[in-house]
């Protein structure tokens, strides 16, 4: 009887074992595999053995990318942004699926949502390497008044230049801003090579009305005796 206990509990030991083994180590060998199976296959194939990764281990962020990523590139945008919140809302413990999901935002113009997630990362270690992440901003003219006509050159910082003028839609900056008279708003962001937004900057603008033909004037310089004067160009010569 004793050796039939004996037997017993080793088979015991050895099916916990065998457990506990699949349970730490073979998920991620499984998945792994998974992974390697689905860069090797079209589409279709790639989103079952990508689904099947993450049915095996929920927490597995590189099959979780990779599964965004396909969808974004079939134009699933919506199931890939929704795939990366279901990801933060689980555990993160890197930067990736915030990078990826802004990413996602800023290649839909989406410019307030990326900064919005990337401003409420948990501080820490993720907040770091976030802000690491982040290009060097572009500059705009200092916030002032400005007289009508000016035009606003801003200066490029590690990327594609982006701006909204008065809260309306992100535009990429191809030229110089030329403001109507009146109140007005910037803000302005660099987005890297990576898609990643730089912290906005933001500016205030206020442009002068142009004067009325009487009241313009020139300065002229006499070419003999070098003396200057202002003439009124409104009333004749």
């Amino acid at each position: 009887r004793t050796w039939i206990a004996v037997l017993c509990t080793l088979l015991l030991v050895l099916l916990a074992g065998n457990a506990l083994f699949f349970a730490t180590v073979g998920r991620g060998c499984v998945g792994g595999w998974l992974r390697a199976a689905a860069r090797e296959t079209g589409p279709a194939w790639s989103g079952r053995l990508l689904q099947g990764a993450l049915t095996l281990n929920p927490y597995d962020t590189e099959a979780r990318l990779a599964l965004a990523e396909l969808y974004r590139s079939l134009g699933e945008n919506g199931q890939a942004e929704a795939l990366l919140r279901e990801g933060l809302a689980r555990w993160c413990t890197g930067p990736e699926l915030y990078l990826a999901l802004a990413q996602s935002y800023c290649a839909q113009g989406r410019m307030e949502d990326a900064f919005s997630l990337l401003e409420t990362a948990p501080r820490g270690y993720i907040s770091q390497r976030l802000m690491g992440a982040r290009p060097k901003n572009a500059q705009a003219p200092p916030s002032g008044t400005y007289p009508a006509g000016t035009a606003l050159t801003l200066r490029p910082g590690e990327g594609d230049t982006w701006y909204s003028l008065d809260a309306g839609d992100w535009l990429p900056y191809t030229a110089p801003l030329t403001l109507e008279a009146g109140e007005h708003t910037l803000r302005v962001s660099t987005l890297s090579r990576e898609g990643i937004p730089a912290l906005p900057a933001d500016y205030a603008y206020t442009v002068s009305e142009p004067l009325p033909a009487w009241a313009r004037s020139e300065t002229l310089r006499c070419p003999h005796c070098g003396e200057s004067f202002t003439r009124q160009l409104g009333r004749g010569k």
